[in-house]
């Protein structure tokens, strides 16, 4: 990748140039907190003030006017144009016309032809930047942006109220003695990888930014009909929860998954040679994408009734499921989930086959990331591959079950790894999981699942106000109705033993018929274990 870049002062990047802000990049976005570290920084600066990298896409930086479209540092250069603007006001206000002059020369300049140009141009049809503070007319409109940039406005206007001519030209020196690298590329596609790579650690232009301008740029264009900017808006609003992610899990389910710092080249290779069709069409399958993924990431308030229309019960345990992986916090999942439910609700595959498929990923990230915390490398790859393969041929759905469990099989955490793990968990620490552990332990001793178990909670066998640490370890715990744990109260198992027996979970019963007394930390860590085994086989002698 061939790129030019060297160091420059502001006096010469703002030196008869023309610089254009992308359609893709975001509004004006610095706030007092941004416009105060600058300004100090300023104030304190001897003729060292580093601003960091300008990234520009244009050709031949030190002998052409541009214009150069900026990739990264539009917050920045906005930010001095607009300091730069009051300070020119401020020198006719004193009288000081000619270095006025001089210094607009940095806002606007004459090439060759004595033709005007605008240092800092915004392709974006909705810019205020020149209209309310360059050239100072009225704007009845609001938003966030034209409120950013009258606050900044604002702000330098306060700060320099009463600087003397001294003050002003030292300011003006300062300013313009800035040092920036400014990096180049001819390519804006190139340049866009530059700046990635360069801030890949915490990426400012966010990857939909520019799929957006991607999609704007090519969709049909149908006056009035079929606008893609109110389709972004939807998007957009699927997505609120984790706009950070999306695009990436998109990308996985359908192409391939790479990683941040690669996810525009490889979209950028794939697009360039998409058509107004294939733009629509890709746009449309995006805007699907994002509805399934709002139910994956907001499960509490979605209907499931479109994945399993016919079977109630089936779309709550479905429901359920995906809430639980939610709660195991893991992510690496999203792209074959995406891809089951798309298929699923597209009737695709049967409702049968998405829940034997979500029965083992749920079964399997229990054991793996809930209980045993184990890092899942390499494991998106692996499931951005199985959804790009149901995708293709989802009537080999079947060979793609047993590819799928062999290959968790071989990551699961060994028995006694799990054991270790699960009799660690502890009450004060793991309660959620704990009381899932205790839910699934009741299913298995209840395969009908006839009892509702949406009033049950966890009751301590030897009471907390024992202050004993063993007492708040998960073999101190049984599965209980609130109501029977409210009228037990603190009392000793013995002593509220005809309470607990009207219990109607069967797993709770069949630990009163072993009870026996003295129940002490042995016999806590003794059930732990028991627990640990027989939930493990289970899910392995079922699932895998």
């Amino acid at each position: 990748m061939d790129f030019f870049a060297k160091s420059y002062q502001l006096s010469t990047i703002l030196q008869k140039k023309e610089y254009e802000i992308p359609e893709f990049q975001r509004e004006y976005s610095w706030e007092l907190e941004q416009l105060n570290e600058f300004w100090n920084d300023l104030q304190t600066s001897d003729n060292d003030f580093f601003l960091g990298t300008i990234v520009l896409a244009g050709k031949n930086f030190t002998d052409h006017i541009g214009p150069f479209e900026i990739i990264d540092g539009q917050q920045r250069l906005t930010t001095i144009l607009l300091l730069l603007n009051r300070m020119i006001e401020k020198f006719e206000k004193i009288n000081e016309i000619e270095i006025a002059k001089i210094l607009k020369e940095r806002l606007f300049f004459k090439d060759d032809n004595a033709q005007t140009h605008l240092v800092l141009n915004n392709k974006n049809a909705h810019s205020f930047f020149q209209k309310i503070v360059l050239y100072n007319e009225e704007c009845t409109d609001n938003n966030i942006e034209i409120n950013n940039l009258l606050a900044a406005k604002k702000f330098f206007e306060e700060k320099i109220k009463d600087y003397e001519l001294e003050e002003l030209k030292k300011l003006r020196d300062n300013l313009l003695k800035i040092n920036f690298i400014v990096v180049v590329q001819d390519n804006e596609s190139e340049a866009i990888n530059i700046f990635i790579t360069l801030n890949f650690r915490g990426i400012s232009l966010n990857i939909l930014d520019l799929v957006k301008s991607f999609v704007v740029r090519k969709y049909p264009k149908k006056t009035g009909i079929d606008d893609p900017r109110e389709k972004w808006k939807i998007l957009l609003n699927n997505i609120k929860e984790d706009k950070k992610n999306f695009f990436n899990r998109y990308w996985a389910s359908y192409f391939k998954k790479v990683s941040d710092i690669k996810l525009y080249k490889s979209f950028n290779e794939k697009t360039k040679v998409f058509s107004q069709k294939d733009t629509k069409i890709f746009l449309n399958k995006l805007l699907e994408f994002s509805e399934i993924y709002r139910d994956i990431t907001l499960p509490n308030d979605n209907d499931f009734k479109k994945y399993c229309p016919h079977d109630v019960k089936n779309c709550i345990k479905i429901r359920e499921m995906i809430i639980s992986l939610d709660k195991f916090k893991i992510k690496v999942h999203f792209s074959f989930l995406s891809a089951l439910l798309d298929l699923s609700k597209n009737r695709i595959i049967h409702q049968k086959k998405l829940e034997e498929i979500l029965e083992i990923l749920t079964n399997f990230h229990y054991i793996f990331n809930a209980v045993c915390s184990k890092r899942p490398s390499g494991m998106d790859q692996k499931y951005s591959k199985f959804s790009i393969s149901l995708r293709e041929k989802p009537n080999d759905i079947d060979s793609l079950i047993t590819t799928l469990k062999d290959e968790l099989k071989n990551k699961i955490p060994e028995k006694e790894d799990f054991v270790a793990n699960f009799t660690n968990l502890n009450f004060n620490k793991n309660k959620g999981l704990i009381l899932y552990s205790y839910r699934f332990l009741e299913k298995i001793y209840n395969p009908g699942n006839n009892v509702d178990i949406t009033e049950e909670s966890l009751d301590h066998i030897s009471p907390q106000s024992k202050k004993e640490k063993w007492c708040d370890k998960i073999g101190n715990l049984i599965l209980l109705e609130k109501e029977l744990n409210i009228k037990r109260g603190k009392k000793e198992f013995k002593d509220s033993n005809k309470i607990i027996s009207n219990t109607c979970y069967l797993s709770t019963q069949d630990f009163i018929k072993k009870f026996d007394e003295p129940w002490k930390e042995s016999n806590v860590d003794d059930r732990s274990k028991d627990l640990a085994i027989k939930i493990y086989d289970f899910i392995i002698t079922k699932y895998f």
